[in-house]
């Protein structure tokens, strides 16, 4: 496998807003597809992606450490979730 800037090297370049790795097609479509559903399992990007669990795990993990992806989030409804909660207090 491909060894990125700062991984284990001690420089510290990855995640310190240093130049991004260069990208593969593989890596591009672990991006792509954690876009459109951040919560699809390293079980189903692999399958979709026809690499082993292992391959895709450790490519999320460079792909965290080297700061491409950031993280992840739940976009929510305010309206809905407003009214799902009840309201305590006064």
């Amino acid at each position: 496998m491909t060894s990125w800037p700062g991984e284990g090297d001690g420089s510290g370049a990855a995640g310190s807003g240093a130049q991004a790795p260069p990208l593969d097609d593989v890596d591009r479509a672990i991006v792509a597809m954690l876009r459109e559903d951040g919560r699809i399992s390293i079980r189903a990007l692999a399958a979709r992606l026809h690499v082993s669990r292992a391959g895709a795990y450790l490519r999320v993990q460079r792909l965290e450490g080297a700061g491409v992806i950031t993280g992840c989030s739940a976009w929510v409804d305010p309206q809905r979730y407003s009214t799902a909660c009840p309201r305590t207090g006064t």
